[in-house]
């Protein structure tokens, strides 16, 4: 059996298949015939990582599909993923040699589990062909079709693909790959559950609000997939000025305010709703679940919160929220997770990108998570963060006082981090013996959101309004 020592690395064992999964891919060695092998770095896009090694290795173009579920495997052995390589008259590298599944149930592998895995990939491929497990981009020769329906689409605007392409991510129900033209890249991405709200979102705010999002070219219902033109600019880092950050949060200001009013059919079109009044119903029952979560952690540091903190953090949100309610400040979009990759940036317009954590609600919550990554970014510059904010709401001031959301924003850190630990239930869903990180995860926000409360005297003795750039 073939283990491998634990390493800053992932290990999988790839079953390449070609000509709609009747050949396969198999390494000739010293030690007898088995399934190559790639490693690839942790903390990466699993499906990139394993294309462009495939690509770099063995000079074969290729698309993943699936990974074979863990549990039928020793955790001494690698994880299998399934991939297909394009065209179907691809050679075999050095080495290699391209098998029909068939023959090799009379020619010996030297690992019984390549063998099992095989078997398991050949089922797996017939319940997708018959759809009794669901996933597009789980059956042999989709990407076929896809780039066919992508080069179609892209002849309409003018646009040649060259046949070079990147997969970023993939499962049989997700995808993301960019696909090269003789002009501008185009995006293909496909949802499915349980993000199959972006779909919805991203076709609503292309619509209503196309100044501001990447334009659509061609969407796709029957694969939840849309096609997009690659946008132009780039994303705000560490070595953008001051200037790059304040025409994001202007930007951001007209987008929310081009919402107003809009707030029921963007909810219906699956943005999260984290509106006061929605926010203020989830108070006591998130508490609970968190004070349960507290219970169960074994570690003593950092110590958990107890009831009577808890309580406290209940009675600062309820009071945060209520005074939200009685700012008069419209409901809007806003962007769960609005960090500079999200975000491209022209000379004369800036784009948002990635609307599956869309949400509804106050719009200083978003403001909060983007002056957050600059604090990240410039955790020393105070004056730009007064900048952002200045510029932010001026925006507004033709709608709403500038006193207004400067006293919003002092609330703001705390509601921001509860907005993003309620928005999707993971809260209700998390069990704590089965998903420690998760449960992990909300204790830390549980946390934060304490610390945020705790500061609210301070900010409130400290307002002011900055009103000059």
């Amino acid at each position: 059996m073939c283990t491998f020592p634990q390493s800053d690395h992932d290990h999988f064992r790839t079953l390449l298949y070609r000509n709609h999964a009747s050949e396969i891919l198999v390494e000739t060695t010293d030690n007898g015939r088995r399934l190559p092998t790639v490693a690839i770095s942790r903390r990466t896009r699993v499906a990139a990582e394993i294309t462009a090694t495939i690509q770099s290795r063995w000079n074969l173009a290729a698309c993943c599909l699936f990974s074979l579920p863990s549990d039928a495997f020793s955790e001494d052995w690698p994880r299998y993923q399934v991939a297909e390589v394009s065209p179907d008259d691809s050679k075999s590298p050095t080495g290699m040699q391209w098998f029909t599944t068939e023959s090799l149930k009379a020619e010996p592998l030297a690992e019984s589990a390549d063998l099992v895995a095989i078997q398991q990939s050949q089922a797996m491929f017939d319940r997708y062909r018959g759809c009794t497990l669901s996933g597009f981009f789980g059956k042999p020769g989709w990407l076929r079709i896809v780039t066919d329906w992508v080069r179609d689409n892209a002849a309409i605007s003018g646009l040649n693909l060259t046949g070079k392409f990147l997969q970023f991510n993939a499962s049989p129900t997700f995808s993301l790959i960019r696909f090269e033209t003789d002009g501008p890249a185009l995006w293909f991405k496909a949802v499915g559950r349980p993000n199959l709200h972006e779909y919805s979102i991203t076709l609503k705010l292309a619509s209503a609000f196309p100044n501001f999002v990447p334009k659509i070219l061609a969407a796709k219902p029957e694969w939840n997939a849309w096609l997009t033109s690659e946008g132009q600019g780039s994303h705000p880092d560490e070595r953008s000025g001051v200037r790059v950050w304040i025409a994001v949060a202007r930007q951001l200001a007209q987008l929310q305010i081009a919402t107003a009013g809009q707030a029921l059919h963007l909810i219906d079109a699956g943005c999260h709703d984290v509106r006061a009044s929605s926010l203020s119903d989830a108070v006591d029952p998130f508490l609970q679940a968190i004070a349960g979560f507290m219970q169960q952690q074994t570690k003593a540091s950092p110590a958990p919160l107890s009831r009577t903190e808890l309580s406290q953090l209940g009675i600062h949100l309820r009071k945060a929220l209520s005074n939200l309610v009685d700012s008069g400040v419209p409901n809007v979009l806003g962007h769960l997770d609005l960090n500079p990759g999200n975000i491209l940036v022209t000379k004369n317009n800036c784009i948002f990108l990635d609307w599956e954590e869309a949400c509804v609600g106050q719009p200083v919550l978003t403001l909060q998570y983007l002056l957050e990554h600059l604090r990240r970014l410039r955790s020393m510059n105070e004056h730009w963060q007064r900048k952002l904010i200045s510029a932010y709401v001026e925006t507004w001031r033709c709608f709403v006082q500038p006193r207004v959301l400067i006293e919003s924003l002092e609330v703001a850190p705390c509601l921001a981090a509860f907005a993003h630990a309620v928005a999707g239930d993971l809260w209700r869903k998390v069990d704590p013996q089965r998903d420690a990180a998760s449960a992990r995860y909300l204790r830390s926000l549980a946390r934060r959101m304490k610390r945020e409360a705790d500061a609210w005297p301070a900010a409130q003795s400290q307002r002011s309004v900055p009103c000059q750039n």
